[in-house]
């Protein structure tokens, strides 16, 4: 159950859990929903030089700066030092490297490393079922069906357990060089 679908049976149920004035959907989804072993604050999609492609944060309480920290990191890393999963001043990162893009996850939260990298790895999975081939300009020329993707996989940071979204309607995009893309899971 997702928390946004907690909160609606609760005020349904006439519970003063939240209010306007806790900063709703944000304080309210907090307490609606369970302790869970799997949030991810934020997603970005990042280019081999560790500029932001997409970006998504939906829990708001992890800076955007964490870009420029992750970017560092990996740069520097040498290629048999790169770790996966790794944490600085509070705040975990975890990435995957996918062609030429880098799809990271960050979180202030005792979150299951294992089960974001699950997450990052189906999202890449279901980016190639809708654009046949995932590269940076994929992304750039389909953007907003990435961000409804995203959206539709996870709620303020939870996975939503049906990963495959069906309710994108088929959209053709076109590369520069003519390759047709189409907006459906294949």
């Amino acid at each position: 159950q997702t928390p946004a679908r907690r909160h609606r049976e609760l005020k349904a149920q006439g519970s003063s859990h939240c209010s306007r004035a806790q900063g709703f959907p944000q304080a309210c989804l907090e307490q609606a929903a369970p302790a869970a072993k799997m949030t991810a604050s934020a997603v970005f999609i990042l280019d081999m030089k560790g500029k932001v492609i997409i970006s998504r944060n939906y829990r708001g309480d992890v800076p955007m700066n964490c870009v420029e920290r992750f970017s560092g990191h990996v740069l520097e890393a040498e290629a048999n030092d790169e770790r996966p999963v790794w944490l600085e001043h509070g705040t975990t990162y975890i990435y995957i490297k996918y062609n030429n893009l880098y799809i990271m996850a960050v979180t202030q939260r005792n979150s299951n490393a294992a089960m974001i990298l699950l997450f990052l790895y189906r999202l890449v999975e279901v980016f190639k079922d809708y654009f046949k081939e995932l590269e940076e300009e994929s992304i750039r020329d389909n953007f907003v069906i990435t961000y409804e993707l995203m959206d539709e996989m996870m709620d303020f940071g939870y996975p939503q357990a049906r990963l495959v979204p069906d309710t994108s309607q088929k959209r053709a995009r076109f590369l520069p060089d003519g390759r047709e893309v189409v907006a459906t899971p294949a």
